[in-house]
């Protein structure tokens, strides 16, 4: 799956080079430019690019889905800038056999954010467009959400390859397990609200077992992490840590669960300090949060890494972000000797070591 178009980042790009749990090298993929311009010159938008069988106006679609009982298929893209997005719609969504495959199940809904002012001119609403975006956490196009009329996600996706029976293949599985797993997690949220003494503290055990075999941006998330926030401070030692590692690792940690597991771990002899820095990098919006993750890596390079790869993304965005707008060559330099020492493979990284290090070579 590709989801590399991305929003405007914050200050100095630093959203833009997060990549959580791994490597946070740059990936993005070039479109060229003229695939670009021939399909950004048509300035169709999303809606208009399958042939007005989309709605483009999420709460006129949400209508149509309680009405007809369907389900919810929001794509969010850039119809007339976003690489991705053009090749899924060209490949994916302008074919005959995905409707067919959607048409008993989803209503589709394009939210579109064009550059264009000719394609921006088309968007009904691109205020609540952005508000969707921020409700949802939408941070790079394509992203599309499975969910229900009532706005439940159950589903995320981007661009896949190969075609539209493939994709509507992938569709059918996450709308079957994907219901059966917010439905099982909405019955375990009932169960801990509606739960007193030993019910209580099952419930919170069990949401931080599910919540244990989640990645970081998994549907459900939201509604697992404050139960098992209620489990850091449990009298169950072990409870408590395995609530600490699973929110550290699904990202959505807090600042008092980082402060425990530092406290837990304080050597990373368990992977939990490492754990806490990677909380800290994803936490970068600016200057100022930058240089608190780069204050938690010095503590953390003094002790040995239990997981290299996400060491080796550390240290890649330490040297990136040193470099780069927090303008501080001596960290650049000792980050990036570390980051050569400590790669799987430092030609990856060739471009950005070459020029941090072309005084020490």
């Amino acid at each position: 799956m590709h989801n590399l178009c991305r929003t405007k980042g914050s200050s100095h790009s630093y959203a833009r080079l997060i990549r959580r749990n791994k490597i946070a090298h740059n990936s993005m993929n070039n479109v060229t430019s003229a695939l670009l311009a021939l399909f950004a010159a048509s300035s169709l938008s999303a809606q208009d690019a399958s042939q007005g069988k989309w709605y483009d106006d999420y709460d006129l679609a949400v209508e149509a889905a309680k009405r007809e009982k369907k389900d919810l298929l929001v794509d969010f893209t850039g119809s007339d800038w976003c690489g991705w997005c053009i090749r899924l719609h060209k490949e994916v969504f302008d074919h005959a056999a995905f409707d067919a495959g959607v048409k008993d199940h989803f209503i589709l809904v394009a939210l579109d954010f064009p550059r264009g002012e000719e394609a921006k001119a088309k968007v009904p609403n691109a205020a609540r467009n952005s508000e969707l975006q921020m409700k949802y956490s939408v941070q790079g196009f394509p992203t599309i959400l499975l969910m229900d009329a009532a706005g439940e996600v159950y589903g995320k996706t981007g661009y896949q390859a190969g075609g539209p029976e493939k994709y509507v293949e992938s569709l059918d599985k996450m709308r079957t397990v994907g219901k059966k797993k917010l439905a099982a997690i909405k019955a375990l949220v009932a169960q801990f609200e509606g739960g007193e003494g030993e019910d209580r503290d099952k419930a919170a055990a069990m949401a931080v077992d599910l919540l244990a075999t989640m990645a970081a941006d998994q549907m459900g998330l939201d509604k697992l992490a404050p139960i098992a926030l209620t489990a850091v401070d449990s009298k169950d030692a072990a409870l408590s840590e395995k609530a600490v590692t699973a929110l550290l690792k699904s990202g959505v940690a807090n600042d008092a669960c980082i402060e425990k597991a530092i406290a837990l771990d304080p050597k990373n002899n368990r992977g939990l300090l490492e754990l806490t820095v990677q909380a800290k990098m994803t936490q970068v919006r600016d200057d100022a949060s930058a240089k608190a993750f780069i204050v938690a890596l010095e503590n953390l390079v003094a002790f040995p890494a239990t997981d290299k790869e996400l060491f080796e993304g550390l240290l890649f965005n330490a040297t990136r972000w040193s470099d780069g707008p927090l303008k501080n060559p001596e960290n650049a330099v000792k980050f990036g000797k570390l980051l050569k020492a400590n790669a799987k493979d430092p030609k990856v990284h060739a471009e950005l070591l070459e020029k941090v290090l072309k005084d020490e070579n």
